[in-house]
């Protein structure tokens, strides 16, 4: 073997490691690629001079340098067409033709393609070139021309990502992530491109020519492209070019998958389609499905196959033709053909109320296009017969539930950006339709517009008045006006409706309500819908409003309402009865509730509260201003009479309940004494006016006739057992509660108080049985017996004959407080009791 020679010996010895170790050092800063540029030359060129090829791994970071310092410092040029290599690569080219490797040249390449200041179509044309021209040469031929094809590729993506961003814009198409086709976005803007919106620029052929030459050319979907571009061209409104390009489409691309053509024509041009009339567009939808059916019914092998696609295609026909149809009947007024048809021509995801819907809000602009509000007839008519030829309609749409949605829409739609019409503006104009609708029908609007039912459609927005239906904002004479004319057509039915008698019952009950409320201005508004229940019992609301508290004049007049309006099936029933069955279940729930076993505070409040509002509140018969002729006329002559009869009744009953013998619990008869004493005419806000306890006149007949006075009036009186009156015993049965914490063991009878004599006696053997231990506490309880009798009982009020009746009594009180040595305590209980005006001592 030959020996090596001296000079290239020194050489390796020598600066040949430092320089090769420079020329591959790494850093990405200017410095860094100066210094390997330097090292990488002066290895070239020491190994040259030794007559001593160098490798790739020195020539090509050569190569790479030199076409990034030739590109930076070159001149400006003319944007590069085709394959043609820029004039400053000249010596880069001859450093990748002199590479070994042809990887070593794609190396190159692919590092050129990331470099700051150089062109990437310079590069890709510089990398073709050089595998052009190393095929020729000896070597891998076959990897060259790998090489310069994936060059040339790559710069022919290149230009078409250039071109489909300037007319998609750079926004949507990234040159680069097109070149690279990272997860398919070379043919998702390819299926964009086809979408394009037609202009005289681009139209609609030109697109599709270029959007089928690149999905050829990259390997996309022909379908999806196809599809999209149907999609594109519909949702722009050019039918026209649709219409030109069927054929093509269907027999040039669906036809290579027309199952998948369908599907993409369901889920992709369907929802694109125009939400408002857009009869052209939706006609040419379904032409288009209906030739993608025909060639599968064609070319299908299977009979079923072939008979199911015939089917499909017949019912896309039919749906074209409806579509026409309808959108000419809508008049331009925006029906939504997708809400009545669905992307096969059958029927709509959004079944009958969708469909009712969107006729509603078709029809509502044309009837308020006019004031006053008018139904529009005529376009209901058209709207109705066009639906009849809809070849797959929602279960339940048919030409009655056209009509039936014009109603409803008439009713409770309005139209965005107007004033929403009055409801007796609106019934005005839907009254007009109401005999055409079926039965049914007529019983679902009547029920939703006076009784409060659920909307006949279920349009759960469009109900109106917060929710509550039309009949929340309705008047209720317009609610009578409604269910009446409701009532009228259902009569000239030709078979009796199942709901007339309860709507005919429903509108005695609304005539009842209309009475009350008109007689009654100052009704509580809780009281006035207890009668919203069709199923109401007279007497049971009657009874309701007693324990209310509503004047027993409005319980009056409510039954006189129910009988004058007959109908309501209500039954009959009495004021004087509903009172005197709210106080027994008053007195009872008041029983219950102050059983120490069963009773809880809040349950003693509210009993007391509802036995309260019957004998304060509704026998006390606040009108609460002035009465109505109305509910006078209702009254009748006849009531002062019967109020007497109920607060008697009422009087004996809850005196019989206060007393011990009743069984009930201490609490409750206190409350119920308490009562008794305030409407007695004890507390003049709660008295019964011009009334007095039974047996009370015939006292005062009596004192009148000692004192040679005239007589009383002539009141009620009903003797109690034993002769004595209803006054004397409350009276009693007071002083016993009131004495009842002393325990001073002296019986407290009606006799006792009958007369100022006997109660003197009486109070006189209180202060005896009071040990002077207990005066101190007891003065304030002696105290409040003397003013209970000056307020209650008519022989302890100032005369003539006995200016002060309980004189005496107040000084014995003060003598027994000195002798018990409990005069401080006597003397502040007369003064505190001193301080209530209507003490007379």
């Amino acid at each position: 073997a030959a020996r090596p020679r001296p000079r290239l010996r020194a050489l390796a010895a020598g600066p040949l490691p430092s320089l090769l170790a420079a020329a591959t050092s790494g850093g990405e800063d200017d410095r860094a690629r100066d210094v390997r540029r330097a090292a990488a030359t002066a290895l070239a060129y020491s190994l040259c001079l030794q007559d001593v090829a160098a490798s790739d791994e020195i020539l090509a970071p050569l190569a790479v340098n030199a076409a990034v310092a030739s590109a930076v410092d070159a001149p400006p040029e003319e944007p590069l067409d085709d394959m043609r290599v820029p004039s400053w690569a000249g010596p880069a080219l001859g450093l990748l033709v002199g590479l070994d490797s042809p990887d070593s040249v794609g190396k190159c390449v692919d590092a050129l393609s990331v470099a700051k200041g150089v062109d990437i179509k310079a590069v890709l044309a510089l990398g073709a070139r050089a595998h052009d021209m190393r095929a020729g040469m000896i070597g891998d031929a076959a990897a060259e021309r790998e090489g310069s094809r994936r060059c040339k590729s790559k710069l022919r993506a290149l230009a078409d990502a250039d071109w489909l961003a300037r007319r998609l814009g750079a926004t949507l198409v990234d040159p680069g992530r097109f070149v690279a086709d990272e997860s398919g976005y070379r043919a998702r803007s390819i299926v964009a491109l086809a979408a394009l919106t037609p202009t005289t620029e681009l139209p609609a052929t030109a697109i599709r020519l270029r959007a089928f030459e690149l999905a050829e050319l990259y390997g996309a979907d022909r379908v999806a492209v196809a599809v999209a571009h149907a999609g594109g061209l519909l949702a722009s409104g050019a039918v026209a070019d649709l219409e030109a390009a069927r054929s093509e489409l269907v027999h040039g691309a669906f036809a290579e998958a027309p199952d998948r053509a369908i599907a993409g024509l369901r889920s992709d041009v369907w929802p694109a389609l125009p939400t408002d009339d857009g009869k052209n567009e939706y006609a040419a939808y379904f032409n288009l499905l209906r030739a993608t059916h025909e060639v599968l019914a064609k070319e299908n092998v299977e009979e079923n196959e072939r008979e199911r696609h015939s089917v499909a295609a017949a019912r896309a026909s039919a749906a074209a033709n409806a579509s026409v149809a309808l959108c000419d009947a809508a008049q331009g007024c925006g029906l939504s053909l997708a809400a009545l048809m669905g992307p096969d021509g059958g029927a709509p995801s959004g079944g009958r109320v969708e469909a009712t819907r969107a006729v509603g809000n078709s029809v509502v602009k044309t009837a308020h296009s006019s004031i006053p509000v008018v139904f529009p007839s005529d376009a209901v008519a058209a709207l109705a017969a066009a639906v009849a030829v809809l070849p797959d309609p929602a279960p339940g749409f048919d030409s009655d539930a056209v009509w039936l949605s014009a109603v409803c829409a008439v009713l409770s739609l309005s139209v965005p950006g107007s004033a929403r019409a009055q409801p007796h503006e609106r019934w005005t104009a839907a009254e007009t339709a109401l005999p055409t609708l079926p039965p049914d029908d007529i019983a679902e609007v009547v029920r939703w517009c006076a009784l409060g039912g659920g909307h006949p459609l279920g349009w759960t927005d469009a109900q109106g008045g917060g929710g509550g239906g039309f009949a929340s904002e309705a008047s209720l004479p317009l609610r009578i006006r409604a269910l009446a004319a409701g009532v009228e057509a259902l009569e000239r039915a030709e078979v009796s409706h199942a709901e007339l008698t309860a709507f005919r019952r429903s509108l005695a009950r609304l005539h009842v309500v209309a009475v009350v409320r008109d007689a009654m201005p100052s009704l509580v508004a809780d009281s006035l819908r207890m009668l919203d229940d069709d199923a109401f019992i007279l007497a049971a609301v009657a009874e309701r409003w007693v324990a209310a508290g509503e004047p027993l004049r409005h319980v009056a007049g409510l039954v006189a309402a129910g009988r004058k309006h007959t109908g309501h099936e209500g039954g009959d029933a009495d004021h004087v009865d509903a009172c005197a069955k709210a106080l027994n279940a008053a007195t009872r729930a008041a029983a219950t509730a102050f059983d120490g076993s069963a009773g809880s505070a809040d349950a003693r409040t509210a009993a007391v509260h509802t036995l309260r509002a019957v004998v304060v509140r509704s026998l006390g018969d606040d009108a609460r201003g002035a009465d109505s002729p109305a509910l006078n006329s209702l009254l009748g002559s006849e009531y002062p009479s019967t109020l007497e009869k109920a607060r008697s009744s009422a009087f004996v009953e809850l005196q019989t309940f206060a007393d011990e013998s009743s069984g009930a619990p201490r609490g409750a008869r206190g409350a119920a004494l308490e009562l008794l004493g305030e409407v007695a005419g004890g507390d003049g806000s709660s008295a019964w006016p011009g009334w007095r306890p039974p047996g009370e006149d015939e006292e005062e007949d009596a004192v009148h006739t000692d004192t040679g006075l005239p007589g009383g009036n002539n009141g009620g009186a009903i003797t109690a057992p034993h002769g004595s009156s209803s006054a004397a015993r409350l009276l009693a049965m007071r002083t016993a509660a009131a004495v009842a914490i002393l325990a001073a063991g002296v019986e407290i009878s009606e006799s006792a108080v009958a007369d100022a004599d006997a109660a003197g006696a009486c109070f006189r053997a209180l202060l005896d049985a009071t040990p002077d231990d207990r005066m101190a506490a007891a003065s304030p309880t002696l105290s409040q017996v003397l003013v209970l009798w000056e307020k209650s009982a008519r022989w302890a009020a100032p005369s003539s004959a006995a200016p002060r009746p309980m004189h005496a009594q107040w000084h014995a009180l003060i003598h027994r407080g000195l002798a018990a040595g409990a005069a401080d305590a006597a003397l502040d209980a007369i003064a505190a009791a001193a301080i209530d005006e209507d003490v007379h001592a």
